[in-house]
């Protein structure tokens, strides 16, 4: 079964070549967006631990259904939840630049986090990380009611220099998730 699963992708990857190099001779701007195969991560994006893939214009996983497809593009800030040297996984949350959206990749193994960290700072994208997972649509909510101040605050630099000043919240703020606490 892995034979053949290997044999149907060797030969989808060399059609989409060839559709790919065919498309560049006419000029017909056909983009075909492959996997970088240089890079990887495993991950929850929806209900199950699969591998998770870059391509050149989307982070993608593709294994189950429904697929995990995110536009690098729309990416605003990725933030790295339950960083913790006691666990064994941490957790993405990806932010839109609508500021209402963002997605999770659960259970992503912490050894991973140096690789990813270092590939969204490739392609421009702005990270941090914290102890406590935030509530997502309570802060988003937040920062599109008052946009000007989270510009003057620093925007995303509050989330990147509060890194390990949860304590100073005592658990009483409502931007961290209390769904995840004790775990």
């Amino acid at each position: 079964e892995r034979a053949a699963k290997r044999k149907l992708t060797q030969k989808f990857l060399n059609f989409a070549k060839a559709l790919q190099s065919q498309s560049d001779q006419t000029n017909h701007g056909v983009e075909i967006d492959i996997p970088v195969d240089e890079f990887s991560f495993y991950g929850c994006p929806i209900k199950s631990q699969v591998r998770v893939r870059p391509t050149k214009n989307c982070l993608i996983a593709v294994t189950e259904f429904p697929p995990f497809v995110v536009d690098l593009n729309d990416i605003e800030f990725v933030y790295f939840e339950r960083v913790d040297l006691k666990v064994k996984n941490v957790d993405l949350a990806i932010i839109f630049k609508d500021f209402i959206t963002f997605k999770r990749i659960n259970s992503v193994p912490r050894e991973s986090m140096d690789d990813i960290k270092t590939y969204f700072n490739q392609i421009g994208i702005i990270f941090a990380e914290g102890v406590t997972p935030m509530n997502w649509n309570q802060f988003l909510s937040h920062i599109r009611d008052n946009f000007k101040d989270f510009l003057a605050q620093g925007g995303w630099r509050s989330l990147m220099t509060n890194i390990g000043d949860e304590d100073e919240e005592d658990g009483e703020s409502d931007i961290y998730d209390s769904e995840f606490e004790g775990q």
